[in-house]
């Protein structure tokens, strides 16, 4: 078999995206079968296809505006048997102007997607050459720094200095995480962002159509109207549907802090203050974040805001075991049984079950609990009626907070007495993380001394909604407020990249460490 041929598979109306797609790939060395390039006049093309599948290492399904060709299901299947049969990987690539709402195979939607903006997106290249051959390309592994780096070499980049920064922080005390959505936004197979859950909403509406010119209203006030006419329950169903339909693949950014979590866990500990314990804040209702911590095998307790009352969900997550192929060992009734994490349903049912206890917010002692601690701060899809999601919702939730015991006291003291606080996937002009800011952090955080850092690509805003080009227009002018107003350093990295390299730094200290006292 040639090695690292890749078969392309599409869309007749794609052909000109996918010949310049195909051409940028020969220039990297990598052996291409297109249908235009290999198909002899005078021969049967059906043998032709299937020789050519069976012949590469690697297919491609490009899926542009029109979705897949009536050859392209068959080639796909055939590619899918493969790559269950003999690892073959199967890159699902989404073309410019691809449909959100493209109806695709489940097991197509289950692999590692490759979104390109254009036909020379190099970035999507890159990955691209990364699911064919396996290697990655230097530039997604991002710059390494020398060994023994001085602090004056590290100040000349602010990512470098922040991953320094993070890691003096992580050796004798901890970081307290706020993680956002954008950590799993901008890919098919990652939930969707607000902008595409309130156009699905106002579709549900049937109002009038909508095209894609159109700004679509905020999925706060959209989601308003769905409740006043089916009511709360069905609007946080039907948000929660949209959701969990698209969160089969755990993003690198979470296996990455879980990854993080579970070496720090080997860290010598203070015995005196219980400052250090690792906090993560989140205001997404996904179970991605346990899934991560779970299939890393990081026991943590986790306490879940509810957006009309003063009492907190509170579950304990230290008795199972994990496996591979994200499994973990649990045990029921005394007998162990396996759960497959990626049973999103049986995964539901376990989280909201396990070692669960509802409690006043301010009766929470985190001295009594597994850390690290997930704090959902805005609810989980898991727990009923506990989702902030409609304007309602927001201006109860913000009215609630005004009072004294609604957020947890352990969680304003952890928040307030972190020395670093590192956000990973907010845009400071997201709504879910104004309310966060204003209900949780600005008094807490205003005059302290606490190190705020922002991973966010200066790519964020190159594909988003119609209705965020304000911002997007006027992004330099946020960035610098977000700097003078909140404190908090925005850095040109994504949080992917970021959390790559703190993981890699932080350990590598660790292990120096290990060696001065051995």
């Amino acid at each position: 078999m040639p090695a690292q041929q890749v078969f392309l598979s599409h869309n007749s109306v794609d052909k000109p995206v996918v010949r310049a797609i195909a051409e940028s790939l020969q220039q990297r060395g990598v052996r291409v079968w297109l249908d235009e390039w290999e198909l002899r006049p005078g021969t049967p093309w059906q043998v032709a296809l299937e020789e050519g599948i069976e012949a590469s290492s690697a297919t491609a399904v490009f899926v542009g505006p029109s979705g897949l060709g009536p050859w392209e299901q068959t080639e796909m299947r055939a590619a899918l048997d493969l790559q269950v049969q003999r690892k073959r990987p199967v890159i699902p690539i989404a073309l410019p102007g691809m449909p959100r709402d493209v109806p695709l195979p489940l097991f197509l939607r289950a692999n590692t997607w490759v979104s390109f903006r254009t036909a020379d997106d190099s970035d999507a290249l890159d990955r691209l050459y990364w699911g064919i051959t396996g290697t990655k390309p230097r530039r997604l592994i991002g710059p390494r720094r020398r060994a023994g780096a001085t602090a004056e070499e590290l100040a000349g980049d602010p990512v470098d200095s922040a991953v320094a920064s993070l890691v003096e922080h992580l050796q004798s005390g901890t970081v307290t995480y706020f993680v956002g959505p954008a950590t799993e936004q901008s890919r098919l197979d990652m939930p969707p962002d607000n902008d595409e859950i309130a156009r699905a909403i106002f579709e549900d509406l049937a109002l009038w159509q909508l095209d894609s010119t159109q700004i679509t209203p905020p999925v706060d006030l959209i989601s308003t109207c769905y409740a006043a006419r089916s009511g709360d329950r069905r609007l946080e169903d039907r948000v929660r549907e949209l959701v969990i339909n698209r969160s089969y693949i755990i993003p690198n950014t979470h296996r990455l802090l879980a990854r993080l979590l579970k070496s720090l866990q080997r860290r010598a500990r203070s015995r005196t203050r219980r400052l250090d314990t690792p906090l993560i804040v989140t205001t997404n209702f996904d179970m991605l974040i346990e899934r991560a911590l779970l299939a890393e095998g990081v026991p943590f307790s986790r306490v879940v805001q509810q957006r009309s009352h003063d009492e907190v969900l509170v579950n304990v997550y230290d008795k199972f075991t994990a496996l591979p192929d994200r499994k973990i060992q649990i045990s029921e009734g005394g007998r162990p049984r396996t759960l497959n994490l990626d049973d999103l349903e049986e995964v539901e049912v376990w989280l909201a079950g396990t070692g669960a206890v509802r409690m006043p917010a301010r009766d929470v002692s985190f001295a009594r609990l597994v850390e690290p601690i997930l704090y959902k701060h805005h609810g989980s899809h898991d727990v009923d009626q506990s989702c902030v999601i409609s304007t309602d919702h927001y201006l109860g939730f913000i009215h609630r907070a005004a009072r004294p015991g609604f957020v947890p006291t352990d969680v304003e003291s952890l928040v307030e007495n972190s020395p670093a606080a590192l956000f990973l996937g907010y845009n400071p002009l997201d709504p879910d993380f104004r309310l966060l800011y204003h209900v949780l952090l600005s008094e807490r955080l205003l005059g302290s001394r606490t190190f705020r850092y922002a991973p966010l690509s200066s790519e964020w805003n190159r594909d988003i909604a119609s209705y965020r080009q304000v911002e997007r227009r006027l992004w330099a002018d946020f960035k610098e407020a977000t700097q003078q107003q909140m404190g908090i350093t925005i850095l040109d990295a994504t949080p992917e990249h970021f959390m790559s390299r703190l993981v890699e730094a932080s350990e590598n200290a660790m292990e120096a460490c290990d060696e001065q006292r051995a």
